[in-house]
């Protein structure tokens, strides 16, 4: 009737050197909005989970799961383009099925963790001194899903 699981997973995230746009009709007041490419250099991580399934009776479980995914980006190319901190996730939900028939919910409330970022990397890709993405960075989501499954 229970189910518990543990979860590792290796990002090789350091094999992403820049973002880029590539923009082949735009005019070049266009081009020199958009900036140049931004340097990434992000690190390679590895991310941990764990979860639990209970079996309720036969056609219906709870489900839940706590996960942690750390911050990737150095502080020096941190970009609010892809923001990113440490994440602390959780997700509860139930799963229902009947015969070829499955209905799953789950809500995942995902914390990212305050960082505050100092860098020019705003000046650097623009060249506009007044551009400066220096400041506490932090987000909270929530996530609720609703999947419906048939079994052919």
């Amino acid at each position: 009737k229970l189910r518990w699981e543990l979860n590792t997973a290796w990002y090789n995230w350091s094999a992403n050197r820049q973002l880029a746009m590539v923009l082949p009709n735009a005019t070049p007041t266009q081009r020199a909005l958009v900036g140049g490419p931004t340097p990434l250099d992000w690190r390679d991580a590895w991310s941990f989970s764990t979860g639990v399934k209970y079996d309720l009776k036969e056609s219906l479980a709870l489900m839940g799961s706590l996960y942690y995914e750390p911050h990737v980006y150095p502080e020096q190319t941190f970009s609010p383009a892809v923001p990113d901190t440490d994440r602390y996730g959780l997700t509860i939900g139930s799963a229902y099925n009947k015969g070829d028939f499955g209905l799953d919910v789950t809500y995942n409330p995902i914390y990212f963790k305050k960082t505050t970022i100092n860098n020019t990397l705003g000046q650097q890709l623009t060249g506009v001194p007044t551009i400066n993405i220096s400041g506490d960075y932090k987000a909270f989501i929530h996530i609720v899903s609703v999947n419906a499954n048939y079994k052919f």
